[in-house]
């Protein structure tokens, strides 16, 4: 997950009861790898990792390095892209373009035809 998303799954606005349903992630084999795009600065980085709240948590909490030539891109652009079938398209590295349009990701449902008959 980006950065971003690793920030909103450890906000407490989005938990009822925040500890008891976190460790439940965890207990249950959930573990988080994230990336950092370009932009995000070291300070604010480890100032969140610092919160006691988390503390707890970040031995299922992993980073992945971005080569620099993907580091910019998020997957917010990469979804829009794909749905609208853009130019930026073409910025997006065939491996993760592949996995992508091979996992139909970012696609909209189709309607399954209407197969009942009516009387």
């Amino acid at each position: 997950m980006g950065w971003d998303t690793l920030i909103r799954f450890f906000d407490r606005k989005y938990y009822a009861d925040y500890h008891s349903e976190i460790r439940s992630f965890f207990d249950n084999g959930g573990r988080i790898a994230y990336a950092r795009r370009t932009g995000f600065p070291d300070a604010d980085v480890d100032a969140f990792f610092a919160r006691e709240d988390i503390a707890e948590y970040l031995q299922y909490v992993f980073e992945l390095t971005l080569p620099k030539r993907v580091k910019h891109i998020s997957s917010t652009e990469v979804r829009l892209a794909v749905r609208d079938s853009t130019q930026s398209v073409r910025d997006i590295p065939p491996r993760i373009l592949q996995f992508v349009n091979n996992s139909q990701l970012y696609r909209e449902p189709t309607k399954e035809p209407d197969t009942h008959i009516r009387t």
